[in-house]
């Protein structure tokens, strides 16, 4: 399992792996999309559950591929809403990319479209609300260069 470290501003502790013999704190998440994403053919998903019994976040994410461009590989950035969305430069991200998060921490580049992220189980989490965006990369395997775009922004909270 990951771990995803974040700045004490946004929590008491850290994502890391937890010790399931303990049992979890956070009994689980809601989560409320928000904003719209931007990539090669329709817009990435991005889905955030929880997964109560390894006291893990578990991220998945849609995105189209066709041909020889498909989806290599996710950023995930964490931090607050921001109140009016930043134009992400292109390249390297398609045109029309917005950033719709402050990037308070990032992880870095994971294989592939699902990822896992132990939890703190610290009972200061519960009740508060991170936010989550993708970088979703995808690679064209004829010109051999990757372009990005993002998915949605994610409000996650945790009781």
């Amino acid at each position: 399992m990951r771990s995803i470290f974040l700045l004490p501003v946004l929590l008491v502790g850290s994502f890391a792996p937890a010790a399931a013999a303990q049992g979890c704190v956070i009994s689980g998440v809601t989560t409320l999309d928000f904003g719209q994403g931007c990539g090669f053919g329709s817009p990435p998903q991005m889905k955030i559950g929880y997964d109560a019994g390894s006291c893990a976040l578990e991220v998945d994410i849609t995105a189209f591929g066709c041909c020889n461009y498909f989806p290599a590989g996710h950023i995930l950035t964490l931090g607050q809403e921001l109140r009016a969305p930043v134009s992400l430069p292109s390249p390297p991200f398609m045109a029309g990319c917005l950033q719709l998060i402050s990037m308070r921490e990032r992880t870095a580049e994971q294989p592939g479209l699902s990822s896992r992220y132990g939890v703190p189980q610290s009972p200061s989490l519960i009740g508060r609300t991170i936010d989550f965006q993708a970088a979703v990369r995808w690679f064209d395997t004829i010109s051999f260069i990757s372009d990005y775009g993002v998915t949605q922004g994610v409000h996650v909270t945790f009781y």
